[in-house]
Order: C-alpha cells, then sequence, then structure tokens
C-alpha cells in the first residue's frame, strides 16, 4: 500500500540520519578537513610465506607477501607520507584507531617495514600498554621494553630489537606491562625519550592506545 511504501522511506531516513558511520574516503575528507593518504584493503593472514623460517606474523603482507596489492597499498601511503613531509627527515608518527581491533597494530607494523624497505631507518615503539601487541607480530621478547627506559629500569638500547628479515627497521616492545599506563605516557621522560629516539631514527612510528578506549 501508499501507507507501507512511505513509511519504508521514512524508517530509511531515520537510519541514514543516525548512522554517524563514513562510508567513502571523499566523506572521511569532508567531515574531518584532513587528506587522506591512502586506502588499506581488508585482509586476511595467508598461510603462504616467502620467508618460511621468520618468526614475523604472516599478518605482515609487506615481509612474506611484497608483490601482492595490499602490500602495494601501504607502499602507496609510504610515498604520501614522503610528499606530506617535503623531504623532512627524522619524523615522529602517531598511529592510532578509534576501537580496539582496528587493524592500528597491523597498519603500523606493515607501514614501518615498507618505509624500512626504502631504505630508511625506522624505530617502531608499542605504546599500547593496555593491550601491547608488537611483540607477538614480530616475534620478539617482551622482557624489556618502552615501559622498563621510561620508568628508568633500562636503557634503549636494551629494549631496541633488531630484525635481520627487514633490514633498516628495529622495534621496541611494550615491555612489562605497567599498572598506570596513561600516568606513563604523561611523564616528561617519555617526552624526552621521543625526542632522543627522533634524532636516532630516520622515522618513529608510535603505535599509541586506541582513542575511545
Amino acid at each position: 500500500s501508499v501507507l507501507g511504501v512511505m513509511f519504508g522511506f521514512l524508517m530509511g531516513y531515520l537510519i541514514e540520519l543516525t548512522d554517524k558511520g563514513f562510508h567513502s574516503p571523499s566523506e572521511i575528507s569532508q567531515q574531518l578537513r584532513l587528506s587522506v593518504i591512502g586506502h588499506i584493503p581488508l585482509m586476511s593472514a595467508k598461510k603462504e610465506s616467502v620467508v618460511p623460517s621468520s618468526k614475523i606474523k604472516q599478518i605482515l603482507c609487506t615481509v612474506h607477501r611484497p608483490k601482492s596489492f595490499q602490500s602495494e597499498a601501504y607502499r602507496t601511503v609510504r610515498t604520501a607520507l614522503y610528499f606530506n613531509t617535503r623531504g623532512k627527515e627524522h619524523q615522529l608518527i602517531q598511529v592510532t584507531s578509534p576501537t580496539p581491533g582496528d587493524g592500528k597494530s597491523t597498519l603500523t607494523s606493515n607501514l614501518a617495514v615498507t618505509i624500512a624497505q626504502s631504505g630508511k631507518t625506522v624505530l617502531l615503539l608499542d605504546a599500547d600498554f593496555r593491550r601491547p601487541t608488537l611483540h607477538k607480530v614480530f616475534g620478539i621478547s617482551a622482557d624489556i621494553g618502552l615501559a622498563s627506559v621510561v620508568n628508568g629500569m633500562a636503557e634503549p638500547e636494551d629494549a631496541m630489537h633488531p630484525l635481520p628479515d627487514v633490514p633498516n627497521l628495529s622495534v621496541m616492545p611494550c615491555g612489562p606491562r605497567p599498572d598506570n599506563p596513561s600516568e606513563l605516557l604523561s611523564q616528561q621522560s617519555f617526552q624526552t625519550l621521543l625526542t632522543t629516539l627522533q634524532d636516532q631514527f630516520d622515522f618513529v612510528l608510535v603505535d599509541t592506545p586506541p582513542l575511545l578506549a
């Protein structure tokens, strides 16, 4: 009936009004007034690997499947970053997401790998003290890490893990998870550490907690 059709249109209109999600890169750019530097397609971890002896998880397509279209997407983001930095070196980049499980750490890790593959020295920091994952992604020890350094329990060099599979890339895991993650990240020692590390590497990428968490 006509009333049924009108009711359907009304419900569709109300649903559209209450939908606060983004549906396209152009919509994100328009709403946030920020440029979109790249689009990473959805991907799943595959079993095949071109580095069969590596401890690095298969989710890092830039290591295990460097010729895949997903890896090419990360290289596109890398190129956009290079243009945005306008040739300046020693860049400090924070990566976050709205909620846990959005793929923040996967993006940060693959981006770090692809920047290192271009010949830049890169340090990847796991500053997500509540749910650290980078030590699992790269198959490294988390006995000493960023939290240890900020707390004054270790030197930065003791917490860095150079990766034989990825020249130019080092990873500093979270380390033992602290009881006061928010307070630790707001300490002056953390800011001082970032400044020191930024002078030692071309790029320092910081994997930080989700914003809404």
